[in-house]
This record gives structure tokens, sequence and C-alpha cells, in this order.
């Protein structure tokens, strides 16, 4: 229905039927004075709708909708290891000694790595019975399998009388030596050194 007293159709609410025949109503519409927006637009739609400021509401995001999260681990700075170049010769040493063939050899390697994979977590110090011990390793995730009795034994003294790492204790009690590793004044890192330089010669 159109409204004849807003003064919107007063060139065109008079035309005779000859003429209205050939009136562009397109045309006429664009020549149309502005008469301001009637409509929201849909973004002002749903802002107001929400009872939000509109440009709140398409800036305004979750910090985990962007994808991106912040590690305070990654920005803290790694405490310095200034005993690692030794400990690594050491492990790669012991390992090259290994001997092959014999009883509790292969176990020996994989607990080997096992023990030098703790010292790079700072697993702290391993002690108990040979079950004992290799229960913590394979709890720890640094295991894949657990040793049976014969080849489990023979691998800690296989390891015993190549590293002071691994210390026998007791007849039925190892120690692996972890803490000693970090620490320059202790005994380890001493008996380490005095090995390698013994091999240098």
């Amino acid at each position: 229905m159109i409204n004849l007293d807003d003064g919107v159709l007063s060139g065109a609410q008079f035309m005779a039927p000859a003429e209205l025949a050939s009136f562009d109503a397109g045309r006429w519409l664009e020549d149309m004075p502005t008469m301001g927006r009637v409509m929201p637009s849909r973004r002002e739609s749903v802002a107001d709708v929400a009872g939000i400021d509109a440009g709140a509401a398409v800036t305004a995001r979750p910090a985990a909708a962007s994808g991106r999260r912040t590690s305070r681990s990654a920005d803290r700075p790694r405490p310095e290891r200034p005993l690692d170049d030794l400990v690594g010769r050491h492990f790669a040493h012991v390992a090259a000694q290994i001997p092959a063939g014999v009883l509790g050899a292969a176990t020996a390697q994989e607990l080997w790595a096992a023990i030098e994979k703790g010292y790079r977590r700072d697993l702290a110090a391993v002690s108990g019975a040979r079950t004992e011990v290799f229960t913590r390793l394979f709890a720890a995730g640094l295991l894949w399998i657990m040793p049976g009795e014969h080849t489990g034994r023979a691998a800690l003294q296989i390891l015993t009388g190549l590293s002071p790492v691994v210390r026998k204790i007791h007849h039925r009690r190892w120690s692996l030596m972890f803490p000693e590793l970090r620490d320059a004044k202790s005994e380890v890192i001493r008996a380490i050194r005095e090995r390698e330089a013994g091999a240098a010669r």
C-alpha cells in the first residue's frame, strides 16, 4: 500500500494511464531521496538481540579459538649441565665395551640405554633388588620389557664392572647413581674422570 501523504510519490501520483504504461519504476526509485535506514543490518540485529556491542561481537574471541598456546616451559631457560660432555662420553664408551655373545649382553645394552635416558631426565636414584630396579625403569617408560631373572642379574653384573654408575650395594641389591652424575664433586664423576684419563694414556 502506497502512502500518498509522505511526499515520496509527488512526481508520479497524478499520471495518466498512458503515461503509467511507459513509467520506469526502477529509475524512479533510484532518484528517490535518501530516507535513512529502516532495517538494521544482520550484524546489528545479532548484536542488539544479544545485548552486546557489534564491534565486540566480531573482534572478541576466546584465547583458545586462535589456536595459539603459549608455553611457559618454552620460555624458561634450561639449566646448565657442565658435565654433559663428560657423562656423554662415558655412556658411549661403556656401550662400546659391553661384550657380545655372553649371557645378559643384549639386556645390558638395553639397560645401559635406559640408564642414559634416566640421566637425561634427571631421574632420582634407583636402589633395590634386581626386580625393583628394573620395575622402576620400566614404570618410567625407559625399558620396553622386563628381563628374566638370569639375564637381568647378568646384565647388572656386566655394567657394574664397566661403570661406577651401576653399583652393587649388596649381593642382592643394586643402585643406579643418577644424582652423582650431576654432582661434579661426587665419587662417580671422579671415577669417570680417572677412567677417561687412563684410557687416554
